[in-house]
């Protein structure tokens, strides 16, 4: 693993026993690659201030953050993540594509089915066993 440490939040949000998953833009890292919507902290601010912030820029959604998932490491071959995931609810609206291609609400049975960022594989496994 490298020894950079990227400290990432990402929103499980949750609607109808689904949750939202948003797949990659061409621009990005992993492009095509399906993930829960978050991104990386700023120094000196709060994991759920961060994800706040980050779902409202990425899908214009205002969330309520329910309770936190199991923090995980994983290594990339240029840095290594820490991800900080929360179970969420929206407020209501519909999420806006600004960054990502595609979003889909996936049950917890097809979950593993799409090609999610290594990082989020964990993260999903757990949701599986608690939702599913």
């Amino acid at each position: 693993m490298s020894t950079e440490i990227k400290e990432v939040v990402c929103a499980l949000i949750m609607q109808n026993g689904q949750v939202l998953i948003a797949q990659r833009g061409p621009d990005k890292d992993q492009s095509g690659k399906w993930e829960f919507p978050g991104g990386k902290i700023t120094e000196g601010e709060l994991t759920q201030t961060a994800l706040k912030r980050e779902i409202k820029e990425e899908l214009a959604l205002e969330i309520t953050i329910e309770k936190p998932l199991t923090v995980t490491l994983y290594g990339y071959a240029a840095f290594t993540v820490r991800l900080y995931p929360f179970i969420c609810t929206a407020h209501g609206q519909s999420p806006q594509l600004t960054e990502h291609t595609a979003i889909e609400w996936v049950s917890p049975e097809n979950i593993l089915q799409y090609d999610l960022v290594p990082a989020d594989i964990p993260v999903a496994i757990e949701w599986k066993l608690i939702y599913g």
